[in-house]
């Protein structure tokens, strides 16, 4: 039984850490929208044409292997 309570104690805990982290993250980040900044980001380049290409699916598997 102590080792479950010490378990879950560490799990709330961690979960906590992190959650405080990410919401001072939120609260001090700066808030400027800007339309350059909402822009989607891939490469660097412009986008050029429909993004529904359809690959084929041997380039997924060399690409996972």
């Amino acid at each position: 039984m102590e080792l479950l309570l010490s378990i879950t104690i560490f799990t709330v805990f961690g979960a906590g850490f992190v959650f405080v982290n990410l919401a001072v993250g939120m609260i001090a980040r700066p808030k400027i929208p800007n339309p350059e900044k909402s822009a989607v980001y891939e490469c660097g380049e412009p986008s050029i044409g429909s993004s529904w290409v359809q690959f084929d699916l041997r380039l997924y598997i060399v690409a996972l292997v």
